[in-house]
């Protein structure tokens, strides 16, 4: 199944061993990929963090949450 973070595509895999989980992120040109030992939450954590990783470096943005201070609002 596809699932889709910030306009990416990426997929949630269960592993070969037990709580092993497989994350492939669609980026482009090269798609990027890893394991992870835990949860099924854990990878859709891991493969979006890889996701706002690979778009910070390739597009330079903030991917990173606004801090709102109350101050302000």
């Amino acid at each position: 199944m596809c699932m889709e973070h910030r306009g990416v595509r990426y997929e949630i895999k269960k592993g070969i061993e037990r709580n092993r989980w497989v994350w492939i992120v669609h980026t482009s040109p090269i798609p990027r990929e890893g394991s992870i030992e835990g949860t099924r939450q854990a990878a859709i954590l891991a493969a979006e963090r890889s996701i706002n990783i690979w778009r910070r470096s390739r597009h330079g943005e903030n991917v990173a949450r606004a801090r709102v201070d109350i101050a302000d609002v």
